[in-house]
């Protein structure tokens, strides 16, 4: 089962991210596990079972923002507190956001990390072109 140590690992790091009764114990750097935790069990999912999580959009977002955390910069995050009605269950009473301007730091990153420079000047003059036209 040492195997397979990778799966506790990566549900460990969630909890303490996401379980109001782990808040306690987050610091600085529980974001930054989660992430690498998740980008870990990919990889291991995907070589042990040939079972690929890659191509999930939310897997996509996450790795985009691991890869900028990981690579670039830091990555700020709110937590937000929903208080609700008394005798009314919620699944999530707390919620993480990541500020949209990571966000677009991280595809700005990927892009300019990825993709190669001729094609970067024409996704650019689509980009234009769409946003001309929706003026």
């Amino acid at each position: 089962m040492d195997n397979y140590t990778f799966i506790d690992r990566y549900f460990h790091s969630q909890r303490e991210l996401l379980d109001i009764r782990h808040s306690e114990e987050r610091d600085i750097n529980t974001l930054f596990t989660y992430l690498n935790n998740l980008h870990s069990t990919a990889d291991k999912l995907h070589e042990l079972f040939n079972c690929s999580i890659k191509t999930a959009p939310e897997f996509k977002v996450l790795r985009l923002i691991r890869n900028y955390f990981h690579h670039v910069g830091d990555v700020d995050e709110i937590r937000l507190h929903v208080k609700i009605e008394e005798n009314v269950l919620v699944s999530h009473s707390q919620h993480l956001l990541i500020p949209l301007e990571v966000l677009a730091k991280s595809v700005k990153s990927f892009i300019d990390n990825t993709i190669p420079d001729k094609k970067k000047q024409k996704l650019q003059i689509q980009i234009a072109i769409r946003t001309e036209g929706n003026e």
